[in-house]
């Protein structure tokens, strides 16, 4: 049995003199829990893309569940080594005795021991992240990006189905070499915290919606409008995604080259995708260009579990170029057709000191507001060229407002 010792230490000034470190021992009657080692068995259910192809997602090294109790009691299962590379798993946890799930959830993630997701009823909330990192393996989606959940069946196997939409992202244009890759909107957060019904048998990722005013009020940043994919280096050795008109490759043998982006499902009227890299082949040059690849005012519809294909060409279209800068253009429309005007000259600021715009890298532009529906689209902002790209339909007339935006809304 376990002995604690308590020490009472007083400091007496008294004649010159302290008083002896005194000592007590007292008995600690409280027996330790004994943790037992128990096993789960989890699958992961098939991703399928729109035209039902399949997309592999495998446990991966370290993966962790969170298995969740009647009570809401969250215990973390680690993937064991043998099952790594497969679809179907063995995870093993720690606990007094052998725990009936409820339901279950992939990541679980904690800091300093303490699990970072929450469970109250059925509702889970779990953050999405912001920063995913682009998979070694070809049709491989990379650890910890997706969020999923489950339930055992009347054997104990968990299957856990995919509570997000996917993005795959397919590059072509101009040769350039991408070290990441930002999909971004000013409509909705696409990473963060959010929450999913763990009693769902079709389980959904959903963030809370845009706050303007009390993001205003409180100068908070808007980042969960972001997610970057990092092009990562592997085995010590470059990669990037090399940019053709015909396509893109990745540098680095076997790396799928096109990019999959995990994000809440549901609709997104204006979605920007840009990349972040240089037309340097030998990867000396530091990565600091940015090329603006497509902003849609379309309605995109992004559906959980599956997978939707986005085409983005990095080249700018044939436009007519107004040349000059304004604030309001007013063009005779009835062929339609792509236009430009230039959003800065020279260097980063107007030469105006009434109207300075700083085009920094980042920026984005997408179409605020139109009184005819359809009446603009394809709004693009080249941060190189420092002008801003759109379309206008064929024989409609109106008005419609055109923002540069940060990249955090």
């Amino acid at each position: 049995m376990k002995k604690i010792l308590y020490f009472s230490i007083a400091a007496l000034a008294v004649a010159g003199c302290a008083k002896e470190l005194q000592t007590t021992e007292v008995e600690n009657t409280q027996e330790p829990k004994v943790l037992n080692t128990y096993t789960i068995t989890a699958g992961i259910d098939a991703v399928k893309a729109n035209l039902d192809e399949d997309l592999n997602v495998l446990w991966q090294a370290k993966d962790s569940i969170g298995l969740v109790d009647a009570n809401g009691v969250i215990t973390p299962a680690v993937l064991d080594e043998g099952s790594v590379g497969k679809s179907s798993g063995t995870f093993t946890y720690q606990a007094e005795a052998e725990i009936e799930a409820a339901y279950a959830y992939y990541p679980y993630t904690s800091t300093g021991n303490v699990c970072n997701q929450k469970v109250e009823g059925t509702t889970l909330t779990i953050s999405l992240a912001a920063s995913q990192n682009m998979s070694m393996d070809k049709a491989c989606i990379s650890q910890n990006n997706l969020i999923m959940a489950g339930k055992p069946d009347v054997d104990g196997k968990i299957t856990f189905k995919n509570a997000c939409a996917i993005a795959r992202i397919k590059l072509s244009g101009k040769e350039n070499y991408a070290r990441r890759v930002y999909l971004q909107t000013p409509d909705k957060k696409v990473s963060g915290e959010g929450t999913l019904d763990l009693s769902s048998d079709a389980p959904v990722f959903v963030t809370a919606p845009v706050d303007e005013v009390k993001e205003v009020a409180t100068s908070a940043k808007l980042a969960q409008r972001s997610t970057a994919v990092v092009v990562n280096p592997w085995n010590g050795s470059d990669n990037r995604l090399h940019v053709t008109p015909e396509g893109t490759t990745a540098t680095q043998e076997g790396v799928d080259p096109d990019v999959y982006v995990v994000l809440p499902a549901g609709e997104y009227t204006n979605l920007c995708i840009e990349t972040l890299g240089n037309t340097d082949p030998s990867a000396t040059a530091a990565a600091t260009a940015v090329d603006l690849a497509k902003t849609s005012s379309a309605t995109l519809t992004f559906n959980a579990g599956k997978i939707r294909t986005v085409n983005v060409c990095l080249d700018n279209p044939a436009a007519t170029d107004f040349g000059k800068r304004a604030n309001c253009f007013l063009i005779e429309n009835t062929d339609g057709g792509n236009y430009c005007f230039t959003t800065a000259a020279g260097g980063t600021n107007y030469e105006d000191s009434k109207q300075k715009i700083v085009t920094k890298s980042g920026y984005y532009a997408s179409l605020l507001w139109e009184d005819v529906q359809g009446l603009v689209t394809n709004v693009r902002n080249d941060a190189i060229g420092k002008k801003i790209y759109f379309t206008l339909a064929e024989g409609k007339k109106g008005n419609a407002v055109i923002a540069l935006r940060a990249r955090d809304g």
